[in-house]
């Protein structure tokens, strides 16, 4: 879909902004916010083995027509289209999300790096659980705090960077990612992956998160959570 197609106006309306669309951080940050609290992350359609298709159509179809959520390739694909048609430089990369202290699994969750003079800044509006409100500056061992909670980019020896997030205990890994940019391509393989393998999370267990001002909204197998 060229940037010009993009049904700018229908995305800002699902998202409920009407600010400024200069492409500066504090216009990004805003889409991201208001994007995290607009439209859901959730499994459902690979749960279900429905076919999930990355198509920037489809996208606009399900989370702006349809008034869906979707998972991350899905919600940060969609942002990405929102952001190029903005004039945006962004950088689509991939991470590794912690699966326990210490064991990561497969590159499998979109995020984006946006480009600005002063530097860039990193954006997610697709992690299924304690994932950005807002996008950051990408500045190592600075604290960013959200509300819900408190995040921090740290260098990781093995893989390039970190997310984490604070705990009562102390911080936690989201995920390690380094800077190689990730093709339409690589997602559409991945995708496939993520929606169809028995080895996969999403294939096995629900997850919906919804998020508001103040709360967390989580289902998570057969639980209900509210942080």
């Amino acid at each position: 879909m060229p940037p010009e197609d993009f049904p700018i106006a229908d995305y800002l309306a699902r998202i409920g902004y009407a600010g400024p669309l200069e492409p500066a951080p504090s216009t990004l940050s805003a889409l991201h916010r208001h994007q995290i609290l607009a439209i859901p992350f959730e499994n459902l359609d690979p749960l279900g083995g429905r076919p999930v298709s990355l198509e920037p159509s489809a996208l606009v179809e399900k989370l702006i027509r349809q008034r869906r959520g979707g998972h991350c390739f899905e919600l940060n694909g969609l942002f990405l289209l929102a952001l190029t048609a903005l004039d945006f430089r962004t950088r689509p990369l991939c991470a590794r999300v912690l699966i326990s202290p210490g064991h990561y699994g497969p590159r499998t969750h979109q995020i984006t790096l946006v480009e600005f003079p002063d530097g860039p800044w990193l954006a997610d509006v697709g992690f299924g659980g304690n994932g950005l409100i807002e996008a950051i500056p990408f500045v190592a061992d600075r604290e960013f705090d959200h509300g819900h909670d408190r995040f921090r980019l740290v260098a990781d020896a093995a893989y390039g960077h970190r997310l984490e997030h604070r705990l009562p205990n102390g911080w936690r890994t989201s995920y390690a990612f380094s800077l190689d940019p990730f093709l339409p391509a690589d997602y559409r393989a991945l995708n496939f992956f993520i929606c169809r393998s028995p080895d996969s999370f999403f294939t096995r267990l629900p997850l919906c998160v919804r998020t508001t001002e103040t709360e967390r909204h989580i289902i998570l197998a057969n639980q209900y959570k509210i942080r």
